[in-house]
């Protein structure tokens, strides 16, 4: 890696300083040691020349003792001449080698004879000197006429006997002294070789100590240094640990550093970032995935509940229709069947929710729809509550596709929310702009008490709400949810606690020449009464739902012919195809439904109207009209009457009276 003070670029600096430091110290007491070896060797070489020059003073003392003889034979004065000048050259050389005598320094502590042998020296010079000048009187003596030289007379004389006693005296303690010299310069020496070699030792044992010692503290700043590193590695191994097992908090040290380690803790950080992002995004998913089971489920009971809201809400009509005017039994049907729808609505609120709801989706032009809401529930907002539209550059309309009635609803549903919200006294504000990628995006904003994270989280959830029991179902949030997912559109909820709420709705953009939405339909299109008898095929495999909606055709006068199955419906036309209009449920049993029931008798009789009632309509859109249950007399009427027009309305799904108001829940 070439990070600047990379790991390995900071242990190979390491490495390399340990070695020069050992190298720096093992160097040094090379140097040393060398010194003290040339030392040793120059010791050892000195004590060869001392021995040497003391043996060579030890031969010229012996010598001078032999010569000191040879000079009493001589009986003439050249040849005396000739022995005096030997004797000095002999003499001299003595002398220079007893002055060279080396002197044992090294231990003072030793007597030195030195000065006893200079004296010795010395002396034995003087006697030598002494004994040339008395052989010169022995041959002065001799050549005296009157007295004729003998052969012995030079040994006759006592004076040269005792000189050459005292020379051989001289000499041998000369070389007594010269031998104890010798011995004692060997010792001091020896001594100061051993010493020397003691320091060598010690030297080498210096230099290793000192070799060990850097290695040792070299050692030291690696270990702190390596476990300085190992400490990093392992919490980033825990951190990394923690944070595979769920935990968000977990912290990576080492993120100062400029190595490695510290790219591996500050990568640490970002994955836990991106960890974070993901279990917020598998937590929304699987919300997302709840509601969606919760949906499925609601889809799935919705049918067989409608199916008993209708039973149940026709057979309460007829009792209303058959009872007498201001009768306790007409006003005990009109309270029951206004609680049948209002949970006919309910099960409305639900579908919408698991987006199973039928939908007509057109071109709506959203800012009017705004427009047309704020004018609808302003006033019922009490006065200390500003409703307003944010206003935008541009009035002109903007288009999405969508079901405006159900978008309608939903708006009232937010508003209303938006109103619990901000209390007594608020701002409620609604906008509609273009999405940046291009969608259609409404808003809905209040400055009320907002929401803290773990409300947020279950908004949308069927029958949550944060109100006073019997305020309202829940099912509102869940209605507006399920109808922007089921029209391809997406909702998100911002809120802070104290500052207010945001809901944002991204809907799905109409193209540019989309059918707009229709004209609202008069009463000559959805009240007229037909003005006939029809004869009427009743298709519906609940024994409960088809005896209630025979029973109400024969209340408008009608004649219904009832069939519990498909099969047995195109039994009934195969033997009288005399019908003027079928009424099938959606999902019928034994193998055929509505939809396909229909196609096989409109195979049967072309242009045969076929009527569909259905509790849940499911993710498929039925292209014929549709009557959702539960419905009223009237509705039938009215679908009947549409169904047999020459110019039949548009085939969105009819709810008549009973269609569900928005629920603030």
């Amino acid at each position: 890696m070439g990070t600047r003070g990379g790991l390995r670029r900071r242990l190979m600096l390491m490495a390399a300083g340990v070695i020069g430091v050992i190298l720096i110290a093992e160097g040094l007491a090379w140097v040393g040691l060398d010194r003290l070896e040339r030392r040793l060797g120059a010791t050892r070489a000195d004590a060869l020349s001392d021995v040497r020059r003391v043996l060579t003073l030890a031969e010229s003392a012996s010598g001078l003792s032999a010569f000191a003889h040879s000079v009493t034979e001589i009986h003439d004065r050249p040849a005396l001449a000739v022995a005096e000048r030997a004797l000095e050259g002999r003499l001299e050389e003595f002398a220079a080698l007893a002055a060279a005598l080396p002197v044992p320094l090294a231990r003072p502590a030793l007597p030195t004879l030195e000065p006893a042998i200079v004296r010795l020296a010395d002396r034995l010079d003087g006697i030598l000197r002494h004994l040339f000048a008395v052989t010169e009187e022995a041959i002065a003596e001799d050549e005296r006429p009157a007295t004729p030289p003998s052969a012995d007379r030079v040994y006759v004389d006592p004076r040269q006997r005792f000189l050459l006693a005292a020379t051989d005296v001289a000499a041998t303690e000369m070389s007594r002294l010269v031998r104890d010299f010798a011995s004692l310069v060997e010792r001091s020496d020896r001594a100061r070789a051993e010493a020397t070699a003691a320091d060598l030792a010690l030297g080498k044992l210096a230099a290793g100590l000192v070799g060990v010692l850097g290695l040792v503290v070299a050692l030291g700043f690696a270990n702190a240094f390596l476990r300085g590193v190992v400490a990093d590695l392992l919490g980033i191994a825990e951190a990394m640990r923690r944070l595979a097992g769920g935990d968000t908090t977990a912290t990576a040290p080492g993120g100062h550093r400029p190595d490695e380690i510290g790219a591996l803790a500050r990568a640490f950080e970002v994955f836990k970032v991106q960890a974070h992002e993901r279990a917020e995004i598998e937590g929304r998913l699987r919300h997302a995935e709840r509601l969606e089971a919760i949906g499925r489920l609601t889809g799935g009971i919705a049918h067989d509940f409608n199916n008993l809201l209708t039973a149940v809400s026709t057979n309460l009509q007829l009792i209303h229709d058959d009872a007498l005017p201001g009768s306790r039994t007409r006003t005990r049907a009109l309270r029951a069947l206004a609680a049948a729808e209002n949970g006919a609505a309910m099960v409305d609120h639900l579908l919408a929710f698991g987006r199973r709801q039928m939908l007509a989706p057109v071109a709506t032009d959203v800012r009017r729809l705004i427009a047309a809401a704020i004018d609808l529930v302003a006033a019922s907002l009490g006065g200390g509550i500003v409703l307003e539209r944010r206003r935008t550059e541009t009035d002109d309309p903007l288009l999405a596709l969508i079901d405006p009635g159900q978008l309608e609803n939903a708006l009232i549903n937010l508003v209303f929310n938006a109103r619990d919200a901000v209390g007594e006294r608020g701002r409620i504000t609604l906008a509609a702009a273009r999405a940046p990628d291009g969608m259609v995006r409404l808003e809905v904003s209040d400055d009320g008490v907002g929401m803290d994270p773990a409300t947020l989280a279950r908004i949308f959830e069927p029958f949550f709400t944060t109100k006073s029991a019997g305020a309202g179902s829940g099912l509102g949030l869940s209605m507006v949810y399920g109808f922007v997912r089921q029209s391809g559109g997406r909702i998100d909820v911002a809120s802070t606690p104290g500052a207010g709420t945001t809901v944002i709705i991204d809907l799905p953009a109409a193209p540019a020449d989309g059918a707009t939405a229709p004209a609202p339909p008069t009463e000559a299109s959805t009240g007229a009464a037909i003005g006939r008898s029809l004869r009427i095929l009743v298709v519906e495999d609940d024994a409960r739902v088809r005896e209630a909606i025979v029973e109400l055709l024969a209340a408008s006068g009608h004649t219904a012919i009832a069939a519990g199955s498909g099969v047995e419906a195109l039994m009934r036309f195969d033997a009288d195809a005399g019908f003027d209009a079928v009424v099938t449920d959606l999902a019928l049993q034994n193998g055929m439904d509505g939809d396909e029931l229909a196609a096989a008798l409109e195979a049967l009789r072309p242009g045969l109207p076929v009527l569909v009632t259905t509790g849940y309509v499911g993710a498929v859109p039925i292209d014929r009209p549709v009557l959702m249950k539960p419905f009223r007399r009237e509705d039938l009427d009215a679908a009947l009457a549409r169904l047999l027009a020459t110019d039949p309305a548009p085939t969105a799904p009819v709810t008549g009276e009973s269609r569900p108001s928005p629920d603030p829940g």
